[in-house]
């Protein structure tokens, strides 16, 4: 079960099967998808720091920020 924070601000949990294509966007691994983990892939920014790098390019970018973006 995961946690993600829903479009008026609230939370609700789906299974992992439900919500296969966000598990990308946990960069900070606290089970929920938020804006902290948008600041971490900023924090890694051109570095090759796996979590924050969530579409396999090897660096951590804007890319990555803009899936980020389309998977909150």
């Amino acid at each position: 079960m995961v946690r993600l924070k829903g479009p008026y601000g609230g939370y609700y949990t789906a299974s992992s099967d439900t919500i296969v294509s966000a598990t990308a966007g946990y960069v900070n691994k606290d089970i929920v998808i938020d804006v902290t983990d948008a600041l971490a892939i900023q924090t890694y920014w051109g570095t090759n720091k796996r979590s924050a790098d969530i579409n396999f390019e090897e660096t951590a970018d804007a890319k990555d920020l803009a899936l980020f973006k389309r998977i909150i």
